[in-house]
């Protein structure tokens, strides 16, 4: 059974080549669609959404469409499609495949756009987008989370989630930075967002002998949807601190909304300059501390549901 990361990296490099071709302008069009293309026919998921589509005769379906007037001269309103979502599917795909084509007997992007009178080819494009290209967008990436549900039972909690609001595996890391005399209460905040699903990062589990430490830190930032700073009465504004400051506000201009600053204040502690471009939150304890970060997270977890051994124990008895 493919695990979590491997689906939800398919999830992910489907939403990449999806999104960059319906974002394409019109000289990247065909690079995108191609890419596009290959998703389809190498991506498991989608091997796995369209692996039970019926047999339908695209190309009489086009015929009826066109049939009683001379080729050259059709204009069409609109498709009349079939009611049966398998049959559309099937003519977007069978479409977009023959748009992809090096093929002379495939049909063209541009000799679409002429059946509903665009002949110029960003119009005609305009009409692929429209007709061919959203549709079938909707359609396959609502499938392909069914189908990540299917395959592995963990996905189910992402089955309804709209694919721009699934992040990575790689993207739920939490940058823990301290002080080293800090470490005891890091842990424990450490243990709590793990068992919680998210993948906080701290410098004794992830930086090994040998490692240069900036490229660690760096490598760790890139890897996380927020860095929190737990300023306390130890806390200097020192070489590393400085640096892992720096690293954050980057990522932050990167990311925007996709990460977070967090700043928590403990003790009464004099929040070093560099860190007073961000707002930050004084905290009491640490139970405040957890919710402070928590909420403050771009990134929240899945729906409420019983524990596997709860409901694994009540089938059994």
């Amino acid at each position: 059974m493919p695990t979590r990361k491997d689906l939800v990296d398919a999830l992910s490099d489907f939403k990449g080549a999806r999104d960059a071709l319906i974002h394409a302008d019109d000289d990247d069009f065909l690079h995108h669609l191609r890419l596009f293309v290959k998703q389809l026919d190498r991506n498991p998921l989608c091997q796995e959404a369209l692996a039970n589509l019926p047999s339908f005769d695209v190309n009489a379906w086009l015929d009826a469409q066109t049939r009683g007037r001379e080729h050259r001269r059709v204009v069409l309103d609109a498709l009349n499609l079939p009611d049966n979502k398998d049959e559309q599917l099937t003519i977007y795909l069978d479409f977009v495949r023959s748009f992809a084509s090096d093929e002379r007997n495939q049909m063209r992007a541009e000799n679409f756009g002429a059946l509903f009178g665009k002949h110029k080819r960003s119009d005609a494009l305009g009409v692929v987008q429209s007709l061919v290209i959203r549709p079938l967008a909707e359609e396959l990436s609502r499938r392909i989370r069914e189908a990540a549900a299917m395959t592995n039972p963990d996905m189910r909690d992402l089955a309804g989630v709209p694919l721009p609001r699934i992040p990575s595996e790689s993207e739920l890391g939490v940058f823990l930075s301290h002080k080293w005399v800090n470490k005891e209460r890091i842990r424990r905040y450490h243990r709590v967002l793990e068992d919680l699903g998210y993948r906080p990062w701290l410098d004794e589990e992830e930086v090994v002998a040998g490692d240069v430490l900036h490229r660690a830190l760096e490598t760790g930032m890139e890897k996380s949807c927020a860095a929190v700073f737990f300023v306390t009465p130890d806390f200097r504004d020192d070489r590393w601190i400085g640096q892992e400051v720096d690293l954050a506000m980057n990522r932050k201009v990167e990311r925007a909304e996709k990460f977070q600053i967090i700043t928590l204040v403990f003790d009464g502690a004099e929040v070093p300059k560099t860190l007073r471009r961000s707002v930050f939150i004084s905290v009491e304890n640490d139970l405040d501390g957890l919710r402070a970060i928590i909420r403050a997270l771009p990134i929240e977890l899945g729906p409420a549901r019983w524990k596997e051994r709860v409901v694994a124990d009540k089938k059994s008895s």
